[in-house]
């Protein structure tokens, strides 16, 4: 099926992966195929970019992550994973925090579908949650950023970011 993820023969909406990089926010935009017939027929919904998106970029104030598990050792080897992966690439982290208690989801069910009511299961999932904010980071370095760090999630984590406003447009 998929040999090389990366290689210059696969095509992503018609394109080349080399070509769109740039582009891509989020792994839902990537859409593999052998063919150039599938990937031609579709869409793209990633917006071209022009040479002048290009040259400029983008300075914003705060990014935040939060990212959940229902395994705090995964979770945590997660948090380690993004703190590291900022410091290499020169990101700034002004705030990491989880709260003290996971949240708790309960549900209570009949042991059978037809009678004896006393008899009852109790299923429980525990939600653990870390936030994270990166403080004043570059247009290009928030897509390489999250490019990255969204190829890597493990499984059984989620993954949600917010950037706030942008401060200024650099040239």
């Amino acid at each position: 099926m998929l040999k090389n993820f990366q290689g210059k023969f696969f095509k992503v909406l018609g394109q080349s992966y080399y070509q769109l990089r740039p582009q891509l926010l989020t792994r839902s935009h990537i859409y593999l195929s052998n063919s150039t017939s599938a990937a031609s027929s579709y869409t793209s919904i990633v917006p071209e970019a022009t040479n002048e998106d290009r040259n400029q970029d983008t300075l914003y104030k705060e990014l935040e992550i939060e990212i959940r598990s229902s395994e705090p050792a995964v979770l945590k080897s997660f948090e380690w994973f993004l703190s590291y992966t900022a410091g290499q690439l020169g990101i700034k982290l002004s705030e990491s925090w989880a709260p003290a208690k996971p949240n708790h989801n309960r549900l209570t069910l009949l042991k059978s579908i037809h009678i004896y009511k006393k008899h009852r299961v109790q299923y429980e999932i525990r939600t653990y949650f870390h936030h994270m904010k990166f403080e004043n980071i570059t247009g290009s370095s928030v897509l390489t950023f999250l490019e990255f760090i969204q190829r890597n999630v493990p499984e059984g984590v989620a993954l949600k970011t917010t950037k706030l406003e942008p401060l200024t447009e650099i040239k």
